[in-house]
């Protein structure tokens, strides 16, 4: 039997109401809390940010391939190099993130840790292919190097995320601004805005399933393709991968998408990978959230 009597669920989307309805007692557990706020959690009366199991999604980067600046490789291998992951999870997160390594967590099996911190290589790529750095910015044949960050406001914690890309940005000398849609999605796929970088907070193994996010996300006729990215060699190991059984071959297959998607033809990319949160009452300080949106299970109850 149910340990509670029943749940009410409330939709609430400012997050600043949401913070405040936990600490007048009004809620009991609050969804998606800034991250960036946790040391005004750890101070505030009847406030307390839970933590969980790492997830399997994070906040994802997808390149627009099709124009502007990431229609050139190298373009893309450099911004991949200039973020520092461990920063962005221990520092802008206050250690409630994990760094991302690779497009998976690396608890998976078929995770390969090909993330890389190196800014002094990424300087390099931009040098060889002609951006010149004079001061902040970096121009070739009169055109500046800039890119245009798209975010939405109903992950708060995008906003220090993209912050700390644009110093990230701006550190290998490529300019930026942040444009904030209602929905990504409907923004990159009907051309509403002009963006280089979507960023979004999705899961890329959902409850360890691979083939959702690769088929939506990444294959070229994907309904979330959002920067028109299509290539060949991995079309064809989605395609493959949808209807293979064996685990090693799988594995394998999987091994491969990652590798193309850093050294060969980058795409998307994770920032970090997102650890399950919830802010709650001093009452039930002891909830751990869970994996996979099972907010409230048959055995969830405030604390003894």
């Amino acid at each position: 039997m149910p340990v509670l009597a029943g749940v009410e669920l409330r939709f609430v989307s400012d997050v600043n109401a949401r913070i405040l309805a936990v600490q007048n007692g009004e809620v009991d557990i609050a969804l998606y809390p800034p991250i960036a706020a946790a040391p005004v959690f750890a101070v505030t009366p009847n406030v307390n940010l839970a933590l969980g199991a790492p997830s399997t999604g994070g906040f994802l980067s997808f390149m627009d391939v099709t124009n502007g600046a990431f229609e050139e490789i190298a373009v893309r291998k450099a911004v991949m190099l200039a973020v520092n992951y461990e920063e962005l999870a221990t520092a802008v997160f206050h250690g409630a993130k994990i760094p991302a390594t690779s497009l998976y967590n690396p608890r998976f099996p078929w995770a390969v840790e090909n993330y890389r911190y190196d800014p002094a290589q990424a300087n390099a790529l931009l040098d060889a292919a002609g951006w010149v750095r004079d001061g902040d910015t970096r121009t070739r044949a009169g055109q500046t190097l800039a890119l245009t960050l798209m975010i939405y406001p109903q992950q708060p914690d995008l906003v220090p995320l993209s912050t700390a890309m644009q110093a990230y940005l701006r550190a290998i000398g490529i300019a930026s601004e942040i444009v904030s849609v209602d929905s990504v999605t409907e923004a990159a796929m009907n051309d509403l805005v002009d963006w280089d970088l979507a960023m979004v907070a999705t899961g890329t193994a959902t409850v360890g399933s691979v083939s959702g996010f690769l088929n939506r996300y990444v294959a070229c006729a994907g309904d979330r393709n959002y920067g028109g990215y299509c290539n060949d060699r991995i079309e064809t190991l989605i395609q493959t991968l949808d209807v293979t059984v064996d685990e090693e071959r799988r594995y394998a297959m999987l091994r491969e998408i990652q590798t193309i998607l850093v050294e060969e033809d980058p795409y998307v990319f994770n920032a970090t990978i997102l650890i399950e949160r919830a802010l709650v009452s001093d009452a039930w300080s002891d909830y751990v959230p869970a994996v996979a949106w099972n907010h409230i299970k048959w055995d969830t109850a405030p604390n003894p």
